[in-house]
């Protein structure tokens, strides 16, 4: 076993009984990703979700005229395909490696609890726990650069469309 494996394990969900850390390092794997290799690609149906340990992401989205947006540049331990994972929908981004970079991918079978395996149980909602942490700390992200914008109409509106949760508040 990669005790790189161990340790990203313990920096996400915290030390946890020997046995579910053992069940956990069996169901995880360490993945290693070129220069220009996708993590995930925007439209594929999620099946895992990440941790970055080591390397640079960058994220980005479609436009209209098949160009890619970069929205965001992700550092080590940043997790990635929170919400994807947790609903089981397609990526709404291609996350991309911009320098040799390595994962650990977590099965999305892992956020829910196995009534049959009780090991399963704990991992799960501490996984659960970390991806609203996650969620949590993208979601101030995603605040702070729209408060940094001057004109922000354009490109609320269209992440608007996208996402179709979120907007705004209109001028009084």
């Amino acid at each position: 076993m990669d005790p790189r494996v161990l340790d990203a394990l313990r920096t996400l969900l915290g030390a946890q009984p020997e046995a579910q850390e053992a069940w956990l390092v069996e169901r995880v794997v360490l993945q290693p990703y070129e220069p220009g290799s996708a993590v995930v690609l925007e439209g594929q149906r999620a099946r895992d979700l990440f941790l970055l340990l080591e390397g640079r992401l960058r994220i980005g989205k479609q436009r209209p005229d098949k160009r890619q947006e970069r929205i965001a540049y992700l550092q080590p331990v940043a997790l990635l395909g929170l919400a994807s994972a947790v609903l089981g929908t397609a990526h709404p981004t291609t996350a991309v490696a911009v320098e040799p970079s390595l994962c650990l991918r977590l099965p999305r079978a892992l956020l829910r609890a196995d009534p049959a395996v009780p090991l399963s149980r704990e991992p799960a909602r501490r996984l659960l726990q970390a991806t609203v942490r996650g969620m949590n700390a993208q979601l101030r992200a995603v605040n702070a650069r729209l408060l940094r914008l001057e004109e922000p109409g354009e490109q609320v509106a269209g992440a608007a469309c996208d996402l179709g949760a979120w907007s705004l508040p209109s001028d009084p």
